[in-house]
């Protein structure tokens, strides 16, 4: 995981301001997901799935295609929006998805799911301690590379 933007940089949380990105096309359309094919080859039918599944966090087929969809290859709105609605869950499985799709994440990716984080801490002061005591127990998490983007993303926000 790559985190080269400052804490200084502005995410929009609009879809339609985000940078679409063509990294490679499934052979038979699509988008690639570690469980199959998303059913839809348009990043709003995935970003829309990615909402609509945020509210099942904990159904381990379920926590997959998430974080698939948080890896979206073809457009960072997929990432944003599926990231978002996770966080707005305030459910520290959820966080936990959203930070282990992170530490796999390229840079672009990694600065949309900056841009979901910084928007979400920055809603309410309980959404920011919400987030920090996310992170802060991330850190023991026994997936190693959980718990070192959960510490890289807790220097990132500056909680210490």
């Amino acid at each position: 995981m790559e985190m080269s933007w400052s804490s200084g940089s502005t995410f929009s949380s609009g879809p339609t301001s985000v940078r679409r990105h063509q990294r490679g096309e499934h052979p038979q359309g699509g988008s690639r997901c570690d469980d199959g094919l998303v059913n839809s080859s348009t990043w709003a039918d995935r970003a829309a799935l990615g909402e609509s599944l945020a509210s099942q966090v904990g159904d381990a087929s379920v926590d997959e295609r998430l974080v698939a969809l948080l890896l979206d290859p073809e457009d960072t709105a997929v990432t944003f929006r599926t990231a978002v609605a996770l966080l707005e869950r305030r459910d520290p499985r959820a966080v936990r998805l959203v930070i282990v799709a992170s530490a796999s994440a390229d840079e672009d990716t990694s600065n949309w799911i900056g841009g979901a984080l910084n928007d979400f801490r920055a809603d309410s002061l309980q959404n920011e301690e919400f987030l920090r005591a996310a992170l802060e127990e991330l850190h023991e998490d026994p997936e190693s590379s959980c718990a070192r983007a959960a510490h890289a993303w807790s220097a990132w926000c500056a909680f210490g």
